[in-house]
């Protein structure tokens, strides 16, 4: 998913979360390009690209 909480309130950010929890426990995985800090908090894996955006991106500058 690419930035699925634009737009969204604080309230439903917390319900995706919640669904995107009950589909990794009926064992899905789930791709998510975010920005949202609470979302980056809830992952168990995090990929950074970078170093720019565009042209300048693309590699992986850090892994957690």
């Amino acid at each position: 998913m690419d930035e699925p909480t634009s737009g969204l309130h604080f309230a439903d950010v917390e319900q995706m979360l919640t669904c995107f929890q009950s589909l990794l426990t009926s064992g899905h995985s789930l791709i998510v390009i975010e920005h949202n800090e609470r979302v980056i908090n809830a992952t168990d894996h995090r990929i950074e690209l970078g170093p720019g955006a565009g042209e300048s991106g693309g590699e992986i500058v850090a892994e957690m």
